[in-house]
């Protein structure tokens, strides 16, 4: 004859006890690394991050002392300290139809103090949507800031890049 049973056995709870931690643990470590998870800032995706600020502001990502220390801006407030993106030789160029590039001078770049510094880097998301549109040329590629309506491109030189330019204009004019 069968006995009837009332109660879970102590090595039953202890499962029970044991599996509710295993779940609670992994759901709490994945919930703590999706809320800290923030992407490497790199030159290729740092349109994508300075539009996280933009939301009809001026955002300004502006490298100083030979591109070691960089900050991010907003309607010329600091934001945020943040890595570099590029070294000290980069070289900034602006495509020309006629010359095919020029390299663009930054203008004056005035901290907190109101103190003039030099900046070996600036992009711009202003404040009506539209943005610096640059080519940064490193030692290993070069990177197309095409402007609004254009998606950051990588090309392996600057006469790569110039030449994908001129064929878009080529293609907008036939």
């Amino acid at each position: 004859m069968r006995t009837r049973r009332n109660a879970f056995t102590l090595i039953e709870l202890m499962l029970v006890v044991l599996i509710i931690g295993l779940v609670y643990s992994l759901a709490l470590g994945s919930i703590k690394r999706a809320g800290t998870s923030e992407v490497t800032l790199r030159l290729e995706n740092l349109e994508a991050q300075m539009l996280k600020y933009s939301n009809n502001n001026h955002v300004e990502y502006i490298c100083i002392d030979r591109c070691e220390k960089c900050y991010v801006y907003v309607d010329g407030k600091e934001v945020k300290s943040v890595d570099s993106v590029v070294t000290s030789n980069v070289r900034l160029h602006r495509f020309d139809v006629i010359y095919g590039s020029r390299e663009i001078e930054l203008r004056a770049f005035f901290n907190a103090d109101d103190q003039e510094e030099r900046a070996c880097f600036r992009y711009e998301i202003f404040a009506d949507g539209s943005r610096t549109e640059m080519m940064v040329e490193t030692p290993k590629k070069v990177v197309d800031f095409a402007g609004t309506f254009h998606t950051t491109t990588s090309y392996v030189n600057l006469s790569e890049a110039i030449s994908a330019k001129r064929e878009a204009l080529q293609s907008v004019h036939k």
